[in-house]
């Protein structure tokens, strides 16, 4: 499936990072010398060693090279390590059916969702959303002014055959098709089911 089609004008326009280019070279080339961003010489830190205790008594310790890495900077994508144990993580868990999937950390729930709002929505764009829905979203989704589509829920969740109506009555008048659908909650086996062949027939993200 062709994503581009639901980018806004904003990420539309977007294009790599040079610098961000440049030190992911840097990162994967050892004994590599980077004047771009600058990056401190970590042999010059006054740290060698991290040492902490969890909870239960449970110790940690962050030998020179990691605690270099730690206080070096880094990708904005994340932490490599972890990048690679979470990859590992949704493999395991989810089995994607395509092999063009990446992850990214952000700094919380709001984070990401902001990040993927504006990745999608222009002015007056249409959204979906099931209510009552999370206050937080509405904040995030408010400076961008987009048309707010209210789908109803149940016990199980969101439902999809008011995706589907939604979809039918815009198609049937001409308007445009929602940009995605927000849920506050994972979709259970019944409701992810149900929207399933919604999602074929009128191919929208799902948040």
């Amino acid at each position: 499936m062709d994503y581009t089609k639901f980018f806004s004008k904003i990420t539309s326009r977007r294009k790599t990072n040079l610098i961000r280019d440049l030190t992911h070279l840097y990162m994967i080339r050892q004994n590599g010398v980077n004047l771009a961003g600058g990056m401190p010489n970590t042999s010059t830190y006054p740290i060698n060693n991290i040492s902490m205790t969890y909870k239960y008594d449970v110790p940690v310790e962050l030998n020179k090279q990691e605690t270099s890495a730690v206080l070096q900077y880094g990708s904005s994508q994340g932490y490599a390590p972890l990048l690679e144990k979470w990859k590992e993580f949704q493999k395991t868990w989810h089995s994607p059916k395509r092999n063009d999937w990446d992850v990214a950390f952000t700094c919380g729930t709001m984070d990401g969702c902001e990040k993927i709002f504006q990745m999608l929505i222009n002015e007056n764009d249409p959204v979906m959303f099931q209510v009552p829905t999370y206050t937080g979203i509405i904040g995030a989704l408010a400076p961008l002014s987009p048309d707010v589509i209210e789908i109803n829920q149940d016990a199980d969740g969101i439902i999809p055959e008011e995706i589907s109506k939604k979809c039918e009555e815009r198609l049937k008048d001409g308007r445009p098709m929602p940009k995605g659908v927000y849920v506050y909650k994972s979709l259970t086996a019944e409701v992810d089911g149900g929207a399933y062949p919604i999602r074929v027939i009128h191919p929208i993200p799902i948040v």
